[in-house]
């Protein structure tokens, strides 16, 4: 059975020509303007006419005729200047955020619930042993096992006296193949669109880089996403609720109403239940504390004093960026989750640094190449008409502060290898003329 988008916006099942979702309304720059679901259901989303920044999602329930019959999910959005999320307005609460510069590295010893808690970390800084605030009533205990490229291949959680162990299978690229539960299921990673869990298979149907609906022997069920891509509201196909998930800011669940439908839940990352950690392929993540359990092995951004702390989690600001990697995180301004642009052909995705090389190619951040980047005395990126056939979409040069780039930059153009953070000329695009500012 195969799924695919067709050139009118509409994900269909090829089997039995099963329609899951009908996306239209885009923008001129590709951002999503309505998805209207298989199930009765719709999701509208709108942009600053300004800042292209999202301004609100409406997902809703609809009658045979298409009309509105109740609200699943209806949010607001409010920035700073910074572009900093600064109000999430809803129908039940409005939440308002601050910000400040105070950060810390890998978390040694959190005093909380009338004790202090210690962490363990190996030779390589990978997290070995610390507590699970999941449960504030009842903490828990992990202790991780690694293998000889820093992943974690066995976790074993103890909470009120029962131990859960987990073991961890990955492939030749360090992909998860298999997540086996002792005593309980074992999961088969076939790829982003199909699972087996347990002895059942799982489809995914994907827009591109959006989860729309999961579908099992159960049935099918569909996703409404917040902006950061988090599954906020699962529907069935009736487009009845069956789940509701409210998130802390950097991922904890605040509230959450229904069954447990599915694991993809903060920024579509999956959880792993037993242990209370979110897999975020190169890195296990810690929603409690924020932090990821092993240092980054890759500092991206090297001149960016956020980035320096390799444990912190997307430059500590979890309500615009997402971290889809594990190294490498998107800049979620806007919707499209920056965006959500019903393709897959290398343009905007959900990690923002899914660069394009080469017709469309995603540069996933296992490949060890040099893209070109061109920056100007001023920081900014260049373009040149005459050699669009090696620009990178590597925007984040922007980032790079002026007095750094008066520096280095003598000529404009300099080749970045974007995964060791390295800079060198280029000297066949110095021969090129005709640059002009984007």
């Amino acid at each position: 059975m195969g799924t695919r988008a067709s050139s009118i916006g509409s994900l269909v099942d090829i089997t039995n020509l099963t329609t899951y979702a009908e996306i239209s309304d885009y923008l001129p720059n590709g951002k999503i303007g309505k998805i209207e679901y298989g199930n009765d259901t719709a999701t509208a989303y709108t942009y600053d006419s300004q800042s292209i920044r999202l301004s609100s999602i409406l997902a809703q329930k609809l009658d045979g005729t298409g009309h509105p019959v109740s609200d699943l999910l209806n949010r607001s959005y409010a920035y700073t200047a910074a572009g900093d999320i600064s109000q999430i307005i809803d129908g039940r609460r409005s939440i308002t955020y601050t910000y400040d510069t105070a950060h810390k590295h890998a978390v040694k010893t959190i005093n909380a619930f009338g004790g202090n808690y210690n962490y363990s970390y190996d030779a390589n800084g990978n997290m070995t042993a610390g507590p699970d605030f999941t449960d504030p009533a009842q903490i828990g205990w992990r202790t991780i096992s690694y293998n000889a490229d820093n992943m974690p291949t066995q976790i074993e959680h103890v909470k009120g006296g029962s131990t859960v162990t987990t073991d961890i299978v990955y492939d030749g690229n360090s992909a998860r193949a298999k997540k086996t539960v002792l005593g309980g299921n074992t999961t088969y990673y076939i790829n982003e669109n199909f699972e087996i869990i347990g002895s059942s298979p799982v489809k995914y149907v994907f827009a591109g880089n959006l989860r729309i609906a999961m579908i099992a022997a159960s049935g099918v069920n569909y996703f409404h996403k917040d902006h950061l891509g988090s599954s906020n509201v699962i529907t069935d196909n009736t487009g009845a609720t069956v789940e509701i998930t409210e998130y802390m800011p950097f991922g904890s669940i605040r509230e959450h109403t229904g069954a447990e439908t599915s694991n993809y839940k903060f920024t579509d990352q999956e959880l792993d239940p037993e242990s209370g950690l979110y897999n975020y392929n190169a890195r296990l993540y810690d929603p409690v504390i924020g932090r990821f359990l092993s240092a980054d092995t890759i500092v991206p951004y090297p001149f960016d004093p956020q980035i320096l702390n390799r444990y912190s989690y997307v430059r500590n600001n979890p309500l615009i960026y997402i971290d889809p990697s594990g190294h490498f995180l998107g800049d979620l301004s806007g919707f499209g989750f920056d965006g959500i642009d019903g393709d897959d052909d290398g343009g905007d995705s959900v990690n923002n640094n899914n660069f394009s090389k080469d017709g469309g190619n995603d540069f996933t951040g296992n490949e060890s190449y040099w893209d070109m980047g061109y920056i100007s005395e001023s920081g900014k990126h260049l373009h040149n008409s005459n050699y669009n056939d090696k620009e990178t979409k590597y925007n984040n040069l922007s980032y790079f502060p002026e007095p750094w780039a008066r520096q280095l930059i003598k000529k404009s153009i300099y080749e970045v290898n974007i995964l060791r953070g390295e800079i060198k000329p280029n000297e066949d695009a110095m021969s090129k003329a005709e640059w002009s500012y984007i």
